[in-house]
């Protein structure tokens, strides 16, 4: 009776830990959900953050998450940041930089928090996570229309995630359980994308999801049948879009915007094309990454020099030459070493893993990544979550299979066995 009671008091502790794990997985996936809301209410996803951070510290220090690797993990984006932050020794705005430095430095903690998600759960509940968030942002994105009607982009924040999130949610469709859920998040999130007049996103989708649609099926066989129901799903939404007034309106404003024929003005200062402004961006950035070698001038510096000159700030959106202008090449060296390491891990990984759902989450992981750096190029993916989860995630794969390190008393020796008659 008192091991049968021990037992059911173990299964009930095994229940109740289960739970608090999947809380924090869930927690972790609010944080993508509050980003894609901060365009509206400005850095809401930090207060998020801060509490889950708290939530993840008690698990922690009750010993209910595993943290193996955790540090180690954590010390490049450390570095990297700690870098940023030493720019503005030589920086003309120190204080700019040493702001913006404090303010990004939050990314080092999403780095953290879904290393832990990961490697406390498995590859599945992580997919069926990202395949939740992008139903999420179609709710975010009707509300964000509703109250800004003449926003000059749609779908706010979401269309940074949903380049990410959609590489999952077409992974998931090699899953016959998940294949309608996957399928409607897809359609959702590619509508959200097609209608926000935000082209970096629907060019990363456009070059990620075919490449995922035929890399995580091991048959041709496969590989079709997921391009064809990619294919349905683009027609079908794309069909969607165009039978209500409101939405066609929105693909046409969009199609305007992708072909370079919209107009904005910057604090009513200039008027022109938003490929020109861009073009401008592009040539201030050059020059100064070519003449500012080998230190850079200071993270988050360009804006303050442009303003200085034209009267109005201009952002790089470009993490490209903001690595390379801004941070010089002791930061590119360091975020080159960054992602050189979580594509080797995951490669690793996807060649070690005997289950096929594991290799299709690490290219999932791969090609998401892509998508990421194709962002990086025309916007500053530096300053967006995404980049920071996938390091997060991918940085605790190798750990998952390791056995966690235990704690062992010393003082404990095993019994000494007299009767031989005991032995098996």
């Amino acid at each position: 009776m008192e091991f049968l009671k021990n037992t059911t008091e173990l299964s009930s502790i095994k229940v109740r830990k289960s739970t608090l794990i999947r809380a924090q997985l869930w927690a972790c996936g609010s944080i993508m959900a509050l980003y894609s809301f901060s365009n509206l209410l400005n850095k809401i996803w930090y207060i998020g953050t801060a509490l889950v951070l708290l939530y993840t510290i008690i698990l922690v220090l009750c010993g209910v998450l595993r943290i193996d690797g955790l540090v180690k993990a954590c010390t490049i984006p450390f570095v990297y940041f700690g870098y940023l932050l030493l720019t503005s020794q030589w920086a003309m705005y120190p204080s700019e930089t040493v702001l913006w430095v404090a303010i990004d430095s939050i990314f080092i903690i999403i780095v953290g928090l879904f290393y832990l998600m990961m490697l406390n759960n498995s590859v599945d509940a992580v997919t069926d996570v990202f395949v939740v968030i992008t139903y999420i942002t179609l709710p975010v994105t009707v509300i964000l229309y509703l109250i800004k009607p003449d926003s000059i982009r749609f779908g706010g924040y979401a269309t940074k995630l949903l380049p990410l999130l959609l590489v999952f949610c077409v992974s998931a469709i090699e899953d016959k359980s998940r294949l309608l859920k996957s399928a409607i998040a897809l359609m959702v999130g590619l509508g959200i994308v097609i209608i926000s007049k935000s082209r970096t996103p629907l060019l990363a989708c456009a070059i990620t999801l075919p490449i995922i649609s035929w890399w995580t099926s091991s048959r041709l066989v496969d590989s079709t049948r997921k391009m064809i129901i990619l294919a349905l799903v683009v027609a079908i939404g794309v069909g969607c879009l165009m039978a209500f007034e409101p939405t066609r309106e929105m693909v046409t404003e969009s199609m305007l915007r992708i072909t370079g024929d919209e107009e904005i003005s910057i604090q009513g200062t200039l008027n022109a094309s938003s490929d020109d402004i861009r073009d401008m961006q592009y040539k201030m950035g050059m020059y100064v990454l070519l003449t500012s070698q080998p230190w850079g001038i200071g993270y988050m510096n360009f804006a303050s020099m442009i303003n200085d000159v034209l009267g109005y700030p201009v952002n790089l959106h470009n993490s490209v030459l903001t690595w390379g202008a801004e941070g010089g090449l002791p930061c590119v060296l360091i975020v080159l070493f960054m992602f050189y390491k979580y594509f080797a891990l995951a490669k690793r990984t996807m060649k070690k893993s005997l289950l096929e759902q594991d290799v299709r989450f690490c290219k999932s992981c791969i090609v998401a990544m892509v998508g990421v750096l194709i962002t990086a190029m025309f916007h500053q993916a530096h300053q967006a979550p995404p980049m920071y989860i996938l390091i997060g995630i991918v940085y605790a794969l190798p750990q998952k299979d390791k056995r966690p390190k235990r704690i062992l008393n010393r003082n404990w020796t095993a019994p000494q066995v007299t009767d031989t008659s005991l032995v098996v």
